[in-house]
C-alpha cells in the first residue's frame, strides 16, 4: 500500500476513525486504525466494536492495499505537521515521510485480522445533522453510566423524543424522528455528535440491531443496546400542575453558588409568596440561602423539597430559554423543568 496526501486531509479524516478505537482492550487490534488504498481513495476504518466509523479522502500515487497501524502514535505525528505525506505500508511497518525532512516508521499489524466493519443495511432518511447533534447531546446529561443498569447506559429514541434516565433525573428532548424502541449507547452517541458536528445534513437508517449515520466524509455504526427502556412516560412530570417561572440563568448561578452547602440530600428548595428560595445547610461549611424572585406569585401552599443541585442545574440548560417554567405536585413528587424543545424530570430528596 502506498499513497500520498496533505497532512490536513488525513488529519480530519484519521481523527474520525481514530476516535472509535478502544484504548482499554486487551486486543491491540482495536487500538488500530484500518487503512486502505483502492486507486485514489483512501478509506481509513476504526472500531472497538460497538461503534465503528469510516471516513474517506482523495490521495495520489496510490497503490492498492491495507494496513493496520496503531492510531495514537499515528494521530499524534500527523496532528503536528502541514506538510504533504507520503506513506507506503504493509503487514509488518509503515514508512512515513513527511515534506522532505521528517522520515518515521511505525510497527503494524496484519490487515486480514483486522474485524470486520458492520453490513450497513436499512432505508437511508435524510435528517438535520444540527437538530439530530443538539437533541442527543442534551439528553445524554441524564442518562446512566452505571454499566450493570446498561438498558439506561443510553439515549432512547422514541419517535420526535430523545429520552434518557439514570433513575434519579430524566431529559426528553424533540429531535429528528428516525426510530422508534432504539437505545444509542453513550460511546456512540458521542461518536455520531463528533461525525456531524461540521455537518448541515446527514443520512440515518437503522436496521439488523444497528444506527447508521453518513455525512459526505464518514460512515458512523453504532450497535444498539439489546433491551427494554422503561416505560418513561409514567415518570415524566407534567405542566398541568402548580407552576414557577424564574429567570433560567439565574437560576443555574445560584445553584452553581449553593452546591458547596449541600448534603448528601442536596439542598432545599422552598416556594412561597413571590420568590423561590435555595437554602444550604452543611455541617463543615456553614449555611447558604438566597432568593430568586418568580414571575408570577406562588398559588396555595408554600411548599419545601429536597433537590440536587447538580441535576436541577442540568435539567435548566435542556433549553436556552431566558425563562424557565418548572412545575411542582407535593414534597415527594418528581420536579418538571420545561423549555420550548425538552423538558427533565427530576426527583427529590429527603430532607431534614
Amino acid at each position: 500500500m502506498k499513497f500520498t496526501i496533505s497532512a490536513t486531509n488525513l488529519a480530519t479524516a484519521l481523527k474520525l476513525a481514530a476516535a472509535a478505537t478502544s484504548r482499554k482492550s486487551p486486543m491491540p487490534m482495536l487500538a488500530c486504525v484500518m487503512l486502505r488504498v483502492d486507486g485514489a481513495k483512501l478509506t481509513i476504518c476504526g472500531t472497538d466494536t460497538v461503534t465503528s466509523v469510516t471516513a474517506t479522502c482523495a490521495v495520489t500515487g496510490g497503490v492498492n492495499g491495507s494496513a493496520a497501524i496503531p492510531a495514537d502514535d499515528f494521530m499524534r505525528m500527523v496532528a503536528s505537521v502541514d506538510d504533504s505525506i507520503a506513506i507506503a505500508a504493509d503487514d509488518k511497518e509503515a514508512t512515513i515521510a513527511i515534506g522532505k525532512k521528517i522520515r518515521a516508521r511505525l510497527p503494524t499489524l496484519p490487515s486480514k485480522d483486522y474485524p470486520k466493519m458492520p453490513t450497513v443495511g436499512g432505508e437511508w432518511q435524510g435528517v438535520d445533522a444540527s437538530a439530530l447533534s443538539s437533541a442527543l447531546s442534551i439528553a445524554q446529561a441524564s442518562a446512566c453510566v452505571d454499566e450493570t443498569r446498561f438498558h439506561l447506559c443510553g439515549v432512547h429514541l422514541d419517535g420526535v423524543n430523545y429520552v434518557a434516565t439514570d433513575g434519579h433525573r430524566m431529559h426528553v428532548v424533540t429531535g429528528p424522528s428516525v426510530a422508534t424502541g432504539a437505545i444509542v449507547p453513550l460511546r456512540g452517541v458521542a461518536e455520531i455528535v463528533r461525525a456531524v458536528s461540521d455537518h448541515e445534513v446527514c443520512d440515518v437508517a437503522i436496521a439488523g440491531g444497528f444506527m447508521h449515520v453518513r455525512t459526505v466524509a464518514s460512515l458512523t455504526t453504532v450497535k444498539l443496546i439489546d433491551a427494554q427502556f422503561p416505560p418513561w412516560r409514567q415518570v415524566q412530570a407534567t405542566r398541568d400542575r402548580r407552576i414557577a417561572t424564574v429567570p433560567r440563568a439565574d437560576m443555574i448561578a445560584a445553584l452553581g453558588r449553593a452546591k458547596r452547602y449541600a448534603t448528601t440530600n442536596g439542598i432545599a428548595v422552598t416556594l412561597a409568596d413571590s420568590a423561590m428560595s435555595i437554602v444550604g445547610k452543611h455541617p463543615d461549611r456553614g449555611d447558604y440561602s438566597e432568593d430568586i424572585e418568580l414571575a408570577a406569585p406562588w398559588e396555595g401552599k408554600p411548599i419545601t423539597l429536597g433537590l440536587n443541585p447538580d441535576y436541577l442545574a442540568d435539567a435548566l440548560r435542556t433549553s436556552h430559554d431566558d425563562d424557565a417554567v418548572l412545575s411542582f405536585g407535593g414534597e415527594l413528587d418528581p420536579v418538571g423543568v420545561f423549555g420550548s424543545n425538552a423538558s427533565a424530570t427530576v426527583m427529590p430528596t429527603r430532607i431534614g
